[in-house]
């Protein structure tokens, strides 16, 4: 399965997680070599789910870039139980939006980004540098591995 990793710059390191494996997050000094840690991290978090009999997350998350000040900023959709989430890595907490239907949060997480530069213009703060990547990667699922 292609799974989405969400890729983002820290001021030390570089950090990954997928939305679609809550729990499972992993660090590196490069982006090479965070692929590598993330990749890992991932295969181990199924390992352990499995030997818990757990099961094992399937794809839902999507991701969109948004333009903010002529900035390009990654949006990532999520589903979870009951709702939909979005949310703006760069710009979290202030824009994260829950709603029953993807209609809805797409609108909710817009006024987010709105309300969010507005406040920053009118109190003369910088918007964050862009820092957060999104690409697929994929990930034998267990359900597709023979044994």
């Amino acid at each position: 399965m292609k799974y989405t990793i969400v890729f983002e710059k820290a001021p030390n390191n570089y950090a990954a997680f997928s939305p679609d494996i809550p729990g499972c997050v992993s660090t590196a000094d490069t982006p090479e070599e965070m692929r590598l840690m993330i990749r890992e991290a991932i295969e181990f978090h199924f390992e352990c789910l499995q030997l818990d009999g757990e099961p094992v997350p399937t794809c839902s998350a999507w991701t969109e870039m948004t333009t903010v000040a002529g900035r390009k900023y990654l949006v990532v959709y999520e589903k979870d139980a009951d709702n939909y989430v979005a949310y703006v890595p760069d710009f979290l907490p202030e824009c994260e939006v829950t709603g029953k239907a993807v209609e809805e949060v797409q609108s909710k997480v817009q006024r987010a980004i709105t309300n969010f530069f507005s406040s920053k213009k009118m109190n003369r703060e910088r918007l964050p540098d862009p820092s957060a990547w999104v690409e697929t990667m994929e990930i034998p699922h267990p359900s597709e591995v023979r044994a």
